[in-house]
């Protein structure tokens, strides 16, 4: 590092004292090549601006850029950090400080982190609070501890967590676990997991008020894990790993994903229909003047019966071919000999019985 006449310049030849006045001078830095002045700051890599660094008395104030660019799955892989300006004395560094948040993504999840610090004797960014979105739910966190290539959280509040602000997820775990597991997932490759697990034998996640919910009827999962990559675990473990919606239809919940204003419920769904294997579908929960909403999407509750006569669900979405009420699911759908229409019929499904019911309108006779 080079000591030049004034701040920006990288003219070497200076004066060490000015008669002419009593003001402390200020000089300015450069390095060798005359450009950006690269340093490691506690570890981080870091570099200052030549322009607006200098050497006054005997203090060194460097205008810092922090970067941190070996993070495992960060995107983007290199984070600048404007750190404002080092000030170093012979016996200590200043603490860099900012209110400016710091924003990065791991993998499919986003950090926000606020209120951070860097202090002499310190290894890390220390950060007062922020925020894990996950795509389904948005974690709030505290007293986080940003280091070159690892990120470490001490504290969660888990007291108000939801899917998407519309599903509120009720958390008995008292000890949610984050870190970055080597093998996980449907690729099993590393990447980061939080996880809520239940203890002694109770769930860690509880789901329970939803529309068509009897009233104490809950949804309760063993272990809840949340990956960067974007996928969930929804484990039942020892508890109950279904539940009946409106009395007719039974839900095993498998993942939850959260959308603008909706949460989408992928679930296995049993009507207990002869002839009818349990299917897969999707249940939307929406929220509109601070009610929860629920919304079917159709399913394919086709049936084949003997002599070649089959049912065939209508499992258009706009059409909304299907309607699910208290005791009661119908689906719009039509009835095949041999691949040849032949009436319009009507699924119906109650608490007691299952039947097709011709539709005696809107028939095409041929």
């Amino acid at each position: 590092m080079l000591i030049t006449d004034k701040p920006g310049s990288f003219i070497t030849d200076i004066s060490s004292i000015d008669i002419a006045t009593s003001t402390k001078k200020k000089f300015g830095l450069a390095n060798l090549q005359g450009k950006t002045m690269k340093f490691s700051l506690l570890g981080f890599d870091a570099e200052a601006d030549a322009i607006n660094s200098w050497l006054q008395d005997n203090s060194i104030n460097l205008q810092t850029i922090i970067h941190i660019n070996a993070l495992p799955d960060m995107t983007p892989s290199t984070l600048d950090i404007n750190a404002g300006n080092l000030i170093i004395h012979p016996e200590k560094l200043e603490p860099l400080k900012g209110n400016q948040p710091i924003k990065f993504n791991l993998e499919k999840w986003q950090f926000i982190g606020n209120n951070w610090q860097l202090s002499q004797g310190d290894n890390s960014i220390n950060i007062a609070t922020g925020t894990i979105k996950t795509g389904s739910i948005d974690i709030p966190i505290s007293d986080i501890s940003l280091q070159p290539d690892h990120i470490g959280i001490g504290d969660f509040d888990v007291n108000n967590l939801s899917f998407g602000g519309i599903i509120p997820v009720h958390v008995t775990s008292t000890n949610p676990v984050f870190g970055r597991n080597k093998s996980i997932g449907s690729d099993q490759k590393p990447h980061y997991e939080f996880r809520l697990i239940g203890e002694n034998g109770s769930p860690g996640v509880v789901i329970k008020t939803l529309p068509g919910m009897k009233t104490g009827e809950e949804m309760k999962f063993q272990n809840l894990s949340l990956i960067s990559n974007g996928e969930q675990i929804i484990n039942p473990g020892n508890q109950p790993n279904s539940i009946t919606f409106y009395s007719v239809m039974k839900v095993k919940p498998l993942s939850f994903m959260s959308g603008q204003n909706y949460v989408n419920m992928t679930c296995g769904i049993d009507l207990g229909i002869p002839q009818l294997k349990e299917t897969s579908g999707i249940i939307q929960f929406s929220k509109e003047a601070g009610q929860i909403k629920f919304q079917l999407y159709p399913l394919n509750v086709s049936l084949k019966g003997p002599g070649d006569v089959d049912f065939v669900a209508n499992v258009q979405f706009n059409d909304r071919p299907q309607n699910l009420t208290e005791g009661k699911f119908t689906a719009l759908g039509t009835i095949y000999e041999k691949e040849v229409m032949v009436l319009k019929a009507i699924l119906n499904k109650t608490t007691t019985a299952a039947w097709i019911q011709v539709d005696p309108e809107n028939q095409n006779y041929h």
